[in-house]
């Protein structure tokens, strides 16, 4: 038996041939990577608090004692919606973009229609040193750096070493003030903690504020040619930065930087910068264009797909995954599994003039648990064929002698026949017996 499909290799929608893998897919709905060599049926968004407004923002503020607090951002207030729905916060203009950072047991909130806000999970104070508008917040070094000014658009302001209060230097009362290529007719696009470092994102450029103290701060450009064009798509994982540029998404290390989009290159070729926002949860970066979710597995080097799994705003926390839309926050639930998912394979040449009679099986394996089905087609030349095979179990396939010399493309669907599943729906491979298949096609 020689192995076709293997399923690690995740979604591929637009890779020349030579890059594209043979376990890869140019189709995925309600799939995600599973352990191994896997795909699974993906696990489903479940409602769990009603809000009643829709956030641009969530955040959950954990404090020392360990008490939790769930902070929103929508319209003109600053809701804590731990146990009800409480306004502590009412803004003058209605914000557009919030992020938050939490530092010496606060939650601080940056919007693009006020000063830094401190919640201390009683009450809202402005932080009166900080400049207004700035919506970009990093903590690194005991210390806050704020950007994304209208009036200022390539500063970097500091707090004063373990005071959020303080943004001015002791001496000479003048504002902590880092200017960024300030003529290069660039703005600041984000900014990001990277090995005890502060990496700040222009349009077209990056750069790293190098050392322990303003009197050895050194800004040190680390790419000319490789900015962030969509703040909310910056992730960080250990020290890699994930971001969106002109030329796709890129993984940045302390020494390399990787494109990573080229499998979802139409995506983002028709998407709207300003819509799509990512986040890590795990080991997966999960992007949203608007309408639908991608997600990127690090440890596979692969990407999956969430069809309609648009949320307006998500926050990852540990192992919990929260997303809001329509005025409803949802958690990613981690014991459903969607109903109904559907894998496609690459097509294969399926051309072997002196085996034709010993080519007759598709192998399919699987877990398939009481209430889910599998069904599985075959297009040939981009066309169904007739017959459809339902498994609720493992099952080795008899091809029909008219199949062979032609591009086979292997659908399976999964779905259940009773309204719910029960457990969790694997496939681990697909296979086709005897010969390893010629060539692939896009």
């Amino acid at each position: 038996m020689i192995r076709l499909l293997d399923l690690a290799g995740g979604l591929d929608l637009d890779s020349p041939k030579d890059k594209i893998a043979d376990n890869q897919s140019p189709y995925m709905e309600g799939f995600d990577l599973g352990p191994g060599p896997t795909v699974s049926v993906a696990k489903d968004f479940t409602e769990y608090k009603i809000l009643g407004t829709t956030p641009i923002a969530i955040y959950k503020f954990k404090r020392k004692s360990g008490a939790e607090r769930f902070v929103i951002v929508a319209g003109k207030y600053v809701y804590d919606v731990t146990d009800g729905i409480e306004s502590v916060y009412t803004f003058a203009v209605a914000p557009s973009i919030a992020n938050f950072a939490t530092w010496r047991d606060k939650c601080f909130i940056a919007t693009n229609t006020s000063k830094l806000l401190c919640y201390d999970g009683e009450t809202v104070t402005e932080i009166n040193e900080t400049p207004h508008g700035c919506t970009f917040i990093c903590l690194q070094e005991n210390r806050l750096f704020l950007a994304g000014e209208l009036e200022n658009p390539s500063w970097l302001y500091y707090s004063n070493l373990g005071d959020e209060t303080e943004w001015k230097d002791p001496e000479t009362n003048i504002p902590n003030v880092i200017e960024v290529a300030t003529n290069d007719g660039t703005k600041i696009t984000g900014l990001a903690p990277q090995l005890g470092e502060v990496v700040i994102f222009k349009n077209k450029t990056m750069w790293k504020l190098v050392g322990t103290s303003p009197a050895d701060w050194q800004l040190v450009r680390v790419s000319g040619e490789t900015g962030c064009i969509a703040p909310k798509t910056i992730a960080v994982i250990d020290d890699q930065l994930i971001f969106l540029t002109e030329r796709g998404i890129y993984m940045a290390g302390s020494d390399s930087v990787t494109l990573i989009s080229e499998p979802i290159k139409p995506v983002l070729k028709e998407a709207d910068p300003s819509l799509l926002y990512g986040l890590m949860y795990g080991f997966q970066y999960w992007l949203s264009d608007g309408v639908d979710v991608y997600i990127y597995d690090l440890e596979r080097g692969a990407w999956t797909y969430r069809k309609d799994d648009y949320m307006q705003s998500m926050m990852a926390d540990g192992l919990d995954l929260y997303g809001a839309k329509d005025g409803i926050l949802y958690k990613l639930d981690k014991s459903r599994n969607v109903q109904y998912a559907r894998f496609d394979t690459k097509e294969f040449l399926t051309e072997f003039p002196e085996i034709e009679k010993r080519f007759r099986r598709l192998i399919i394996q699987a877990r398939i648990p009481m209430g889910m089905c599998l069904d599985v087609s075959v297009k040939i030349d981009g066309e169904f064929m007739p017959e459809i095979f339902t498994l609720t179990e493992p099952a080795n396939i008899s091809l029909p002698p008219s199949y062979i010399g032609k591009k086979i493309q292997v659908v399976v669907e999964a779905y259940s026949d009773v309204g719910v599943g029960f457990g969790l729906t694997t496939i681990d491979g697909i296979h086709i017996d005897d010969k390893p298949l010629r060539r692939r096609y896009n």
